[in-house]
């Protein structure tokens, strides 16, 4: 059944346009963006060791640059637009297609939620993981190949012992926490399937509640410092330069196996107390 439903999740997703779009957003954010950091480098080539500019501009650092570097890196804004845009509305879509009456003549309410959520989680997680591999092969072809040695030229990000002796093993661990972070974008867009009433107030309503989730935590924090750290943006890029080091990849990747599951949760309640969305 989960296959069946993750099938045809991926036969409508592909199709729509929503989808190219999302591609496109991703994928001009990320070129300017590694763009704008070459060129901020650029200048310090008169001053720097050859093998210092070579440690910033690698295609591993510039990956690692680009969605963690905070001041005038903005992926991890980028990151849920892309997801909610291509995912946020798919209950509402099915709803106003007829898919949803038409899968409940085969199964059970219950099984459609879950079936649903399962499908649609997935897909954002693959999604948004064969984006980043695309970024990174697009980094591989225009970027001088270097391996991460020594000081990293100033720029140490989190974990740096694995980031110099195994960077692609490296790489592909920030690929699958952001793709992680995506599959919440998108438990959080399913929710706002189950209460907005159209894909626009749907794909706002949830950016707005991601915005003021992480501007809550930052007032929290002044009460206690690491609650800055548990915001959903926080999670998605930053962490990778702005965490304190007793802080590790490990941690990251347990808050998401713990965030995800309750966000799950929360969306399938908010399925089964979506009345409209019932068959009388």
């Amino acid at each position: 059944m989960l296959k069946r439903f993750f099938k045809m999740e991926f036969q409508k997703t592909v199709y729509r346009w929503q989808t190219v779009a999302g591609f496109l957003v991703f994928m001009v954010s990320f070129i300017l963006m590694a763009t704008a950091m070459r060129e901020e480098i650029r200048p310090l080539a008169g001053i720097m060791m050859p093998e210092d500019v070579l440690q910033l501009t690698n295609p591993f650092m510039s990956f690692v640059l680009v969605f963690g570097w905070g001041i005038g890196m903005y992926m991890f804004l980028v990151i849920p637009f892309v997801v909610l845009l291509i995912f946020g509305d798919s209950l509402f879509v099915d709803y106003i297609s007829g898919f949803y009456k038409f899968s409940l003549t085969r199964t059970s309410y219950k099984n459609y939620i879950k079936n649903k959520i399962l499908a649609v989680l997935s897909l954002a997680f693959l999604m948004i993981l064969f984006f980043q591999m695309i970024a990174f092969i697009f980094l591989l072809a225009t970027s001088p190949f270097y391996f991460p040695a020594g000081d990293l030229g100033g720029r140490v990000p989190l974990n740096s012992t694995l980031f110099v002796s195994n960077p692609f093993i490296y790489v592909f661990t920030i690929m699958t926490i952001i793709s992680l972070a995506s599959t919440a974008y998108a438990s959080l867009g399913l929710v706002g399937s189950s209460i907005l009433i159209n894909s626009p107030s749907i794909v706002g309503g949830s950016l707005l509640f991601i915005l003021f989730s992480h501007v809550g935590a930052a007032m929290a924090s002044f009460l206690v410092s690491d609650l800055y750290y548990l915001s959903l943006l926080m999670m998605s890029g930053p962490f990778l330069f702005d965490f304190p080091k007793h802080f590790g990849l490990t941690y990251v990747l347990a808050y998401w196996l713990i965030v995800i599951p309750v966000l799950i949760y929360i969306a399938y309640i908010a399925f089964k107390r979506k009345s409209s969305f019932r068959i009388s």
